[in-house]
């Protein structure tokens, strides 16, 4: 009896332990007391065991806890998700041969004289190389003579003194018809006054009109036979053999521009899968040219998340080490699920200025769901949730007291959950460690030591790192078991 009586002195002699009160562990050892009881009873002892249980009990009444604060600010929703990078569909190009040929010349010079290499920028049209085209080129050169020849026929017709004769006709004629209206005129006027003018005057206006109908049926004439037909029918078949020249001009152009390997837009060229003197088939593969300027990434969201997911939400892509981020938004949310499968392709789409982001790189994707300022938040440990029921923990620091608060939950991030209920403002210090331990109903005294001895940020995670602990007393990271005995003492 007297080992047992040193323990007992000892218990009843320290300090209350650091851990928080285990009231199934207790429930536990008075069960034990009770069945050693009478084991005991054959000693010469038999009050001082139950004593020292009870000043043990007594000692650990007072629970240790650590203390954080409500704290009015505004929190964001963010759904994370896995994703892969892809280029735009509408500023990704794959460049194939437009006909059957042989590969003569790949990535020539471009307009500034420098060599085109493979992951080089490109503008839209450049050309990247062409295939065997003299044969092109040859039907162009015969159709650029064939309209040069009907040009210069047209030009000839067109430009030749018997056009200048026609101008001048037009205006003999024109000059004839207002001298045989003077003439008659003349004669009409004379013969009113024929009674007061010699009969020789009369006659020789007469004969002046007579004179001036001739010149004009002269210059009629002459004009008829410059404005015949055929002088008019053959401008107009060199006119339409002209266009039928320049149709076929443009036709062996565009055939010419079919031998030829040019970008469809801007952006950087991809690895080429030809070489020179290679015969390549119709719609043979030659490259991609990709603009990264902008990126999309393409992500599969669980069929429980799908809901919150709308389109312009905003959203920002992480990746690399150190982390590197783009911002950007939901462009695409399908209303059915892959096959096979229940998830749903979802994209976010966001500029990609210095292209630090390229094509098929596995991403972060934290996409903010919902969004709400000015409202009262604490930290998730602070929250205890049991059978649909949140409540907190909120401290009387000058008491040194805590009382059970339900509380309505609301936007969760990493580290806070949002919070509505009756008293609660900001500053309001609650348990954030330790609340597991505290009895349902009722107030509990707080360890005056706790602010003193409260662990400082990270030093939990550091003797976890090395495995020490502090020798001069218990841990004061007190956690949940795997079935919280607050729990099981309701």
């Amino acid at each position: 009896m007297k080992p047992r009586r040193r323990n007992a002195d000892r218990s009843a002699a320290a300090p209350p332990r650091v851990v928080a009160a285990d009231w199934t562990a207790i429930a536990m050892r008075v069960l034990i007391g009770l069945a050693v009881g009478p084991l005991t009873l054959t000693g010469c002892h038999t009050a001082e065991p139950v004593a020292a249980s009870s000043e043990s009990a007594e000692a650990e009444v007072t629970v240790r806890v650590k203390l954080g604060k409500i704290e009015k600010t505004t929190l964001t929703d963010t759904l994370e998700l896995m994703g892969t990078t892809q280029p735009l569909r509408q500023r990704t190009a794959r460049v194939t041969t437009a006909v059957e040929g042989q590969v003569a010349a790949l990535l020539p010079n471009d307009s500034a004289g420098q060599p085109l290499r493979e992951g080089s920028v490109v503008e839209q049209g450049q050309i990247i190389g062409h295939l065997e085209n003299s044969l092109a080129k040859a039907t162009l050169a015969k159709a650029q003579g064939t309209l040069a020849e009907a040009k210069a026929a047209l030009l000839v017709l067109q430009n030749t003194p018997r056009q200048q004769q026609l101008q001048a006709a037009k205006g003999l004629v024109k000059s004839a018809k207002s001298a045989a209206k003077a003439a008659e005129s003349q004669v009409e006027r004379l013969v009113a006054l024929a009674n007061l003018v010699a009969p020789g005057q009369l006659a020789d206006a007469r004969t002046a009109a007579e004179r001036a109908n001739s010149d004009l049926h002269s210059a009629e004439a002459k004009l008829d036979e410059l404005t015949k037909e055929p002088v008019v029918q053959k401008i107009a078949e060199l006119e339409a053999k002209v266009l039928a020249a320049t149709a076929d001009v443009d036709a062996a152009k565009a055939q010419l521009a079919r031998y030829e390997f040019r970008s469809p837009i801007a952006g950087r060229l991809g690895q080429l899968s030809v070489y020179l003197g290679q015969s390549l088939a119709l719609g043979a593969p030659i490259c991609t040219v990709t603009d990264l300027s902008q990126i999309e990434v393409q992500i599969l969201a669980p069929a429980r998340s799908i809901a919150r997911l709308h389109l312009d939400q905003p959203a920002t892509i992480v990746w690399g080490e150190p982390p590197q981020k783009l911002t950007g938004k939901v462009t695409f949310v399908d209303v059915q699920s892959e096959p096979g499968s229940a998830c749903y392709v979802v994209r976010v789409q966001c500029d990609n200025p210095d292209e630090a982001l390229r094509s098929g790189i596995v991403v972060r994707a934290r996409i903010d769901v919902n969004s709400a300022a000015g409202v009262l938040a604490v930290p998730r440990a602070a929250v205890i949730e049991e059978n649909d029921i949140a409540a907190i923990f909120v401290v009387d620091q000058q008491k040194h007291t805590a009382r059970r608060v339900i509380v309505t939950t609301g936007i969760r991030t990493r580290d806070q959950i949002e919070i509505s209920g009756d008293d609660l403002h900001d500053g309001l210090p609650v348990v954030v460690e330790g609340n597991y331990y505290l009895p349902e109903e009722g107030e509990i005294k707080i360890d005056a030591g706790e602010e003193d001895e409260t662990e400082k940020p990270g030093e939990h995670a550091k003797q976890q790192a090395t495995g020490k602990e502090k020798s001069d007393g218990p841990a004061k990271d007190v956690h949940p078991p795997a079935e919280t005995p607050a729990s099981s003492k309701r």
